[in-house]
């Protein structure tokens, strides 16, 4: 089992960053089952377009057991990149939050959704590293009143340049938590 460095892309241990990588990003780290190609790419978009929820349940239980693997204790909790009102009334569900509700059952661990997308962003596809910068720029709010835990376990289907996960962990790190890993089915490797 490899894992990669979430700034860099180079070989890591247990999924972190590396020190030199750290100040480049608010993620501490990054873990993922799959490379984003293939069968596993049409499985996710037959979970977002299709509505072929018992991938889910798969995908969920192999990240479970990516985090058994790497220990992380009860001190973390699960949560997850949150999509628009309107966005979320248009596809019905959040993938994420699925996905992110299914590993905390397996793991016995709370899940909560910290998050608020604030603004309706244009659709990340096809999208380049600074563009996709721009577009989620001040896009995720921490919800009014909630406690931020210190360790947070951030859940999304894909990452590609990791923009999304970054900004949500800039917001999470700005309201309290200490450290925040994300956590995806695949990740883009280029």
């Amino acid at each position: 089992m490899v894992t990669i460095c979430s700034v860099c892309g180079r070989e890591s241990r247990i999924g972190f960053n590396h020190k030199e990588c750290n100040n480049l990003t608010f993620l501490d780290g990054h873990i993922y089952a799959f490379a984003y190609e293939g069968i596993i790419k049409s499985l996710i978009m037959d979970v977002k377009f299709k509505y072929q929820f018992a991938v889910i349940e798969t995908f969920s239980k192999i990240l479970s057991d990516y985090l058994t693997f790497y220990r992380f204790d009860d001190s973390w909790t699960i949560s997850f990149v949150p999509m628009s009102g309107k966005r979320f009334l248009e596809r019905g569900f959040n993938q994420g939050e699925l996905l992110a509700k299914q590993i905390a059952n397996l793991q016995l661990k709370k899940c909560c959704g910290f998050l608020k997308k604030i603004n309706r962003t244009h659709s990340q596809v096809g999208l380049g590293g600074n563009d996709r910068r721009l577009n989620l720029l001040n896009a995720f709010i921490a919800k009014p009143k909630m406690h931020i835990p210190e360790n947070i376990i951030l859940v999304d289907d894909v990452f590609t340049t990791g923009t999304t996960l970054n900004e949500c962990a800039k917001v999470l790190k700005e309201n309290g938590a200490k450290k925040v890993v994300g956590l995806t089915i695949a990740r883009s490797i280029k």
